[in-house]
């Protein structure tokens, strides 16, 4: 398979799976060829090769072997030539080798054509006199002076071949990378081609000449017109040389115009639509004359929503603005629906591309007319998806969703109390509803209105959780599952009943519920087949629900990798880099994975939440990524947020969920740094924050534990009744959620229960706590977790009971955790040069 670069990304999905299918009993061995410089780390190529990569370390079925081809070093270029011209002195060819590789760059595409070229004009030539290959250096380097590169090569090669196949060679380069000979016929009649009877042999010549092959099919009667074959450039470059043969842009851009136009009028209107993108392409040259056109500006629709059901939003983008400059002037006020679409596709696509100031300028223009609220409601979305993503502006993000709802006769109240009123009562008859009632089998709603109405309710309750109004965000959402009791599902149900699910367990204590919600809703988006859905649906799922009653260690990452992919290829840019930061940082954070692995996954995370303009996302993952400097002793400070990522002091924190996750890190650090005064004093400050602006979200229980360890830390240091009550408080928690079956917190229950046992004098009872929590950590991989209880049984062990070399044995085990974690900065502060004095063990 070659030139993958450009494969869509359902064809990418397809080679990963024929490559990862474990229930395939017969060998397969794929070779896919790329250009790593078209490639970069947010390519859905490179994040297919890397999850494949990481598939196969826990799997002996298949095997992924890289292998990176530069170009030709000059020594490879000179065994090439001597190679080929049976030589086995080098420095007899060095210096032929060295002018071949200055023309090509060792490129060996390029290489071969200028050998050949040099052949074909006798400029390197097979002596029988002396049966050996001669060449007159300085002959090859006048004549190629000017070929530059080999575009210039092919285009010499091309010229010198009889003009009849010059004009066919350019009539198919305007026809596209891959071309049918019915096109080419039309194109060839319109142009009145004087050797229409010789096409068959002359194709064959170009063939010979290696600049096409066949792709497909045989031949047909090519009179008839109804040649089936389709041939493809053997290079892009042979294309781009066979074009250069019009040397004047503007009469090549004509041409190309002009031929589109005939395949849209000859072909039928079946036979335009397969081959839309290529007609359009050939169109759309028309724009630089000022061109307007209706048609073809409804073709470029349909090359857009093609280009989009690929997920190549980048050519969908490309048509839809391109059909908008085809667009009469007033054509708004008769061809309304055209108007929409293309505005509305374009948008879309833009604003997920992060081209945020080019989607509001489509968006903006339909808003500014006078459409109806139906037909302006996706460019809302849009308008108000890039407030909150790109803007942060979630409080606007909500007016303009709460302005269209009103228009559509779904108003919201605006006023805090009447928003209160019926959120609590939307909960009360949310939660009488769910018990017995199963969407699952409900019609799928096709209502126009009402899907409108729920489209902007979904994005409602999400702006609303962002910026941490609670009210708002429990009436939007259980107004979303009313009505899809009434009406039935639709592309929001699913998403939102994992939602409901969460706050079943995180607010109404009912986890084992909300995981049967989540479940209902995960069965549910399988009948609607949507890549959105299915990811909205599966990366809330397993942040917010599933890891408070099953095991982090079930399969999470896979399924949350799913969820990006599908977010990435749908445009739902947002729940694709939620799904990435918990799978690939947040929840690998909170199992203990290597601290350079996370690493990776923040470089990656914030690259690609630059680019699409999610910066919820690139605030959050710098200041793990900072953290992650600090100890790996990249940074001066510890507990500082302050290095080559971000200053905590310079941090703009618009939203409330930016101090939250502010606090979050740093109680993380103060935690690792053993710095728990610190830590026990912003823990009393913030209590659980955490969970009260991200409910439901996995990082909440990590945050807990945090603030326990810093709060049992003081409490057995200076017996001060505020810490004693704090850690309680935490503990209480936390036996409640493992109580409720959360199977991930039963090691941070050992640790506190072995804490309130020491500051209970319990000391035999803290140590099998300290032990059964160490062991758990052990077995299930949790490094920083193994560290700190480690580090906490041996304190106690030197503090309490006076046993120095149990203590000091404690200690080292805790350094080797931290160190195979990666914690250098901590391994240091614990254990300076590992010879861990008695004198100096804690620093709290």
């Amino acid at each position: 398979l070659d030139d993958i670069q450009w494969a869509d990304d359902a064809s990418i999905n397809i080679i990963e799976t024929l490559i990862s299918d474990d229930q395939n009993p017969n060998s397969l061995m794929i070779l896919g060829m790329f250009r790593s410089n078209e490639v970069d780390e947010s390519h859905t190529l490179s994040r297919a090769i890397s999850s494949l990569k990481e598939d196969q370390k826990s799997s002996n079925f298949f095997s992924i072997t890289e292998i990176k081809l530069d170009n030709l070093a000059l020594d490879d270029v000179n065994k090439i030539i001597m190679a080929l011209l049976s030589i086995d002195n080098e420095l007899e060819t060095y210096e032929l080798a060295e002018l071949c590789y200055r023309r090509t760059l060792g490129n060996p595409f390029f290489l071969i054509e200028f050998l050949k070229m040099l052949e074909e004009k006798e400029m390197l030539k097979f002596n029988l006199g002396q049966f050996r290959w001669v060449w007159d250096l300085d002959e090859i380097e006048e004549e190629t002076a000017s070929t530059e590169n080999v575009i210039d090569l092919l285009n010499s090669k091309m010229k010198e071949l009889s003009p009849q196949i010059q004009e066919l060679l350019l009539y198919a380069a305007c026809l596209g990378s891959t071309f049918r000979l019915k096109e080419l016929h039309i194109v060839l009649q319109h142009k009145k081609y004087q050797h229409l009877e010789d096409v068959p042999k002359l194709m064959r010549q170009i063939e010979e000449q290696l600049f096409i092959e066949p792709s497909s099919f045989e031949w047909n009667n090519f009179e008839s017109g109804s040649a089936l074959l389709t041939y493809r450039w053997v290079h892009d470059k042979v294309q781009e040389a066979a074009l250069s043969l019009v040397e004047n842009q503007q009469e090549l851009s004509k041409m190309q115009f002009e031929m589109g136009q005939v395949l849209y009028r000859e072909l039928s209107k079946k036979e335009v639509g397969k081959i839309s993108l290529f007609v359009a392409n050939m169109l759309n040259f028309g724009l630089n004359n000022g061109q307007k056109s209706l048609d073809f500006a409804e073709l470029n629709l349909l090359a857009a929503e093609k280009a989009k059901r690929v997920s190549s939003f980048q050519t969908a983008a490309k048509y839809a603005s391109a059909g908008i400059e085809f667009l009469p002037p007033e054509c708004w006020t008769t061809d309304r629906s055209l108007v929409v679409q293309l505005h509305s596709t374009g948008a879309e696509m833009l604003s997920a591309l992060g081209e945020i100031e080019e989607s509001n300028r489509f968006c903006d223009f339909i808003l500014s007319k006078e459409f109806s609220a139906l037909e302006k409601v996706r460019v809302c979305k849009v308008k108000a998806n890039s407030l909150a993503s790109a803007d942060r502006k979630y409080d606007e993000s909500i007016n303009v969703c709460r302005n269209v709802l009103k228009e559509l006769g779904f108003p919201i109240p605006k006023n805090n109390v009447s928003i209160g009123y019926k959120a609590v009562a939307g909960v009360i008859r949310t939660s009488r509803e769910t018990k017995n009632n199963s969407r699952t089998e409900a019609s799928i709603i096709t209502d126009r209105h009402i899907l409108a109405i729920m489209e902007l309710l979904d994005r409602l309750y999400y702006y609303s959780y962002m910026s941490s109004n609670t009210m708002l965000f429990l009436l939007s959402l259980t107004q979303i599952l009313q009505l899809t009791t009434l009406h039935g599902i639709c592309k929001q149900s699913p998403p939102a009943l994992v939602v409901w699910g969460m706050i079943q367990g995180s607010i109404l204590g009912k986890p084992k519920a909300g995981a049967q919600s989540a479940e209902k809703a995960m069965r549910m988006q399988e009948k609607l087949s949507s890549q959105a859905v299915e990811a909205a649906t599966v990366c809330r799922a397993h942040v917010l629900v599933f890891p408070w009653s099953f095991s982090l260690h079930d399969s999470v990452k896979p399924l949350l990798d799913r969820a990006y992919k599908c977010g990435m290829q749908s445009g739902e840019v947002d729940t694709a880099m939620l799904a990435y930061a918990a799978g690939d940082v947040s929840i690998p954070f909170i199992m203990g994975r290597k601290l350079r692995v996370i690493r990776d996954g923040c470089d990656l995370g914030i690259a690609q939440a630059k680019q699409v303009k999610c910066f919820d996302n690139v605030l959050y993952l710098q200041m793990v990524l900072q953290a992650i400097e600090n100890l790996e002793e990249e940074s001066n400070n510890t507990v500082l947020l302050k290095g080559t990522v971000i200053d905590e002091d310079k941090i703009n924190l618009s939203t409330p969920i930016d101090r939250v996750l502010l606090n979050h890190v740093k109680t993380f650090l103060y935690a690792i740094f053993a710095k728990h005064k610190l830590g026990a004093e912003l823990a009393l400050v913030k209590g659980n924050e955490f969970s009260k602006a991200s409910p439901g979200n996995v990082s909440g229980m990590y945050d807990t534990f945090l603030r326990g360890v810093s709060l049992y830390a003081m409490a057995r240091k200076t017996k001060k009744k505020k810490f004693k009550r704090g850690a309680k408080e935490v503990r209480k928690v936390m036996k409640r959620w493992l109580k409720e079956g959360n199977p991930n917190v039963r090691h941070y229950v050992y640790l506190f229960d072995a804490e309130q046992s020491v500051l209970e004098k319990k000391y035999d009872a803290a140590e099998n706590f300290y032990r059964q929590g160490i062991r758990i950590t052990t077995r299930a991989g949790y490094l920083h977790d193994s560290g700190i209880i480690n580090e906490r049984y041996a304190e106690f062990l030197l503090d309490v009971l006076s046993k120095k070399n149990e203590a000091k044995v404690r200690l080292e085990k805790a350094v080797n955790f931290y160190k195979e974690w990666g914690a250098t900065a901590k391994v240091k502060a614990l254990a300076p040069e590992e010879n861990i004095p008695s004198e100096l063990f804690f620093n709290t």
